[in-house]
């Protein structure tokens, strides 16, 4: 195994000689395992090497044994030791994160602190053969494109993953040839979290029903992605250079050479655009919005855009991709007082609102008036959303063709103020009023409003 394991380190690039590993151990056959062979590599590697333990309070008194293990074991190597507790179920409930999720979020932050700290290069962690095959059958069952399919990588970033191709048994079975005697986390065998369910309920159905070798059919399909996967990011390096230029330092993603790729090579292209877009990265990103996105640029035109996760927004203009700014934030949701005045700064317009008992006679362009009662709800002022319309004499038209059919500029169209309520457009100033809620013989409260201007011409009438 150690011969094996200075084979894959060699081959895959994994550290060279004289680096300095964090080795990430919890005490169990996994990471003991790892601990053990890299301090046997660290004579002819030259290999500095310290160990750290993170303590995540879930299992009590269990927890600190396990710890108090570590720590003895690496005072036996003559290993560095560094620790860090952690009240993980706490964490989770206050972040609303299942407890798997917190324990690895503060477990990477804890390593990264410590590699950080000590100025090392690497951090090493026990991950083996039968996690990936969980992680890629996990990623399978989430409906995950080609990038899960490749799993668990040998090495991202400063971790490194040295016994990626060693079965577990393989592990327990060195430790015990080699005296270790590891620690066993009973949280392991409890059925929580998926990852847990899928290793103790749904690879032993799978196993007995259907593929008594069914691990080794996953990493065979996780090789095969991660072959594909190279080889599609070694040409998308030429695709790149051609589809995307960059504008005010974003990168803005050609709409002709997307249309001319085959729809593979569209689909790396546009994971690898959003990646560099997105501050968030593309983690919550699923199959539909990347289709959406795709179908944007293969049949969009001038205008078209899509929201993303994280007030991400993309938005076609001729020809190009960008990204565009969030309406939401930039434009914001804003309540108008009835009655009175109601300033709105981000929108550069203030709205006079008051009661009449009787229509007025005439009324401008920058002004509104409705049966309050039938409203049912308050008036705010927004920006844009996708898919708005307004009702109008014979059915409803959409807000897009409305601003194309009166020419208003493309840029002046997020930005433009709508009077609302609930999911209703009332009112378009100075373009078109809504023929909702008009006022009849019933009326008792006629809502008037009137736009104020803040300087800015493009509300002036006509």
């Amino acid at each position: 195994m150690l011969q094996r394991m200075e084979e894959i380190c060699r081959e895959k690039g994994l550290f060279s000689k004289g680096a300095s590993i964090v080795i990430a151990c919890s005490g169990g056959p996994d990471s003991l395992a790892l601990a053990d062979l890299l301090r046997r590599m660290a004579g002819r590697w030259e290999l500095q090497l310290c160990i750290a333990h993170f303590e995540h309070g879930i299992r009590g008194e269990a927890s600190m044994e396990d710890a108090r293990f570590v720590e003895a074991q690496s005072r036996l190597w003559d290993i560095p030791f560094y620790m860090e507790s952690a009240d993980v179920p706490a964490y989770a409930k206050a972040h609303q994160l299942s407890l798997e999720t917190a324990a690895r979020k503060l477990r990477h932050r804890f390593l990264s602190e410590t590699c950080e700290r000590l100025g090392f290069d690497w951090i090493a962690l026990a991950h083996h053969a039968d996690d990936q095959a969980e992680t890629i059958l996990m990623h399978l069952l989430r409906g995950s494109g080609l990038d899960g399919l490749t799993g668990i990588h040998a090495k991202n970033g400063r971790l490194i993953r040295p016994l990626l191709e060693f079965r577990k048994q393989e592990l327990e079975v060195y430790c015990m040839d080699h005296s270790l005697e590891p620690r066993v986390d009973a949280t392991n065998e409890v059925p929580e979290g998926t990852r847990n369910r899928i290793r103790l309920r749904l690879l032993p159905a799978i196993r007995r029903e259907y593929n008594a070798s069914v691990e080794t059919a996953l990493l065979q399909l996780g090789r095969m992605a991660e072959e594909i996967h190279d080889f599609l990011q070694t040409e998308l390096q030429g695709v790149w250079a051609e589809a995307v230029r960059w504008q005010k330092e974003r990168p803005e993603l050609s709409q002709e050479v997307f249309r001319q790729l085959h729809p593979t090579m569209q689909r790396v292209l546009l994971r690898a655009y959003l990646a560099e877009l997105s501050d968030s990265g593309t983690r919550d990103l699923d199959f539909l919005h990347y289709e959406k996105v795709r179908e944007l640029l293969t049949r969009g035109a001038t205008g078209d855009q899509w929201d993303l996760p994280h007030g991400l927004r993309v938005r076609l203009s001729y020809g190009w991709l960008h990204r565009a700014e969030d309406g939401e934030q930039k434009y914001p949701l804003c309540e108008v007082k009835v009655p009175g005045w109601t300033e709105l700064p981000a929108y550069g317009i203030s709205l006079w609102t008051e009661f009449l008992s009787v229509c007025p006679k005439e009324t401008g362009a920058l002004e509104y008036y409705c049966d309050y009662r039938k409203l049912r709800s308050g008036i705010f002022i927004r920006g844009r959303r996708e898919g708005d319309k307004i009702s109008c004499a014979g059915g409803t038209k959409k807000l897009k063709e409305l601003f194309i059919d009166t020419k208003l500029r493309q840029e002046q169209r997020d930005g433009y103020p709508l009077l609302v309520s609930k999911d209703w457009i009332l009112w378009v100033p100075g373009i078109r009023r809504s023929n909702l809620f008009q006022v009849d013989e019933n009326t008792k409260e006629i809502l008037y409003v009137r736009m104020g201007k803040k300087g800015d011409s493009r509300y002036d009438e006509g």
